[in-house]
C-alpha cells in the first residue's frame, strides 16, 4: 500500500493562529502572588511524581487560605477559585488513574 502524502516547498512559513487576549487570559490566569504561584507548582510537582498526599496536603493549604483570607477584588476571587477547582480536579483525576481512594471513599463509589 502506497502512503499518502503532500510535497510542500520548505520556503513555506505558515502563521500561527492568533488567540485573543481575554482567551488566553482565561485559560492561563495569572496567580494572585508569588507564594501561591510556587505552590500550584509544587503542587504540579507532586501530582507528577505521583505523591498524592502531599498534592492533597497542598491543595487543603490553598483551601483554608481561600477561606480565611478576603480576596481583593472580583478577579481575584474568580482566579483563585479556578485554580482550587483545577488542582481538586487534578488531584481526584490523580486517584481515579491510580485507584485509590479521595478522602475516604472509593473511586469506583464503594465506600473504603
Amino acid at each position: 500500500m502506497r502512503m499518502f502524502s503532500v510535497l510542500v516547498d520548505k520556503a513555506v512559513k505558515f502563521r500561527e493562529p492568533p488567540i485573543p487576549d481575554a482567551r488566553l487570559t482565561r485559560v492561563n490566569p495569572p496567580a494572585a502572588n508569588r507564594l501561591e504561584e510556587g505552590i500550584m507548582e509544587v503542587f504540579t510537582l507532586a501530582c507528577a511524581a505521583d505523591d498524592l498526599e502531599a498534592a492533597a496536603d497542598l491543595l487543603a493549604l490553598v483551601e483554608k487560605w481561600q477561606a480565611r483570607r478576603p480576596p481583593v477584588d472580583e478577579q481575584a476571587k474568580r482566579t483563585t477559585s479556578l485554580w482550587t477547582r483545577r488542582m481538586r480536579g487534578e488531584l481526584e483525576r490523580q486517584h481515579i488513574m491510580k485507584g485509590s481512594s479521595v478522602r475516604g471513599r472509593r473511586v469506583d463509589g464503594v465506600a473504603g
